[in-house]
């Protein structure tokens, strides 16, 4: 299990299960879970998916607790 939060507000946040991607750059979460815990976009960034193609999503900064590291 994970804990997501809100890095501006820390005490808004979610506990999660991940599948963690050892080759993946960028976490993706959905964007409801991340909108329940009060994070909105801040930024684009552009993105290599598996399959090649290359696509531009939203981002923003959150905070993700595994054990006693964030």
């Amino acid at each position: 299990m994970a804990i997501l939060a809100n890095s501006e507000v820390p005490t808004r946040r979610v506990e999660l299960k991940l599948l963690v991607d050892t080759g993946a750059t960028w976490t993706w979460i959905p964007e409801p879970v991340l909108r329940g815990i009060g994070v909105t976009p801040t930024f684009m960034r552009r993105v290599k998916l598996a399959d090649g193609r290359v696509v531009q999503r939203n981002a923003a900064i959150a905070l993700i607790t595994v054990g006693q590291e964030t």
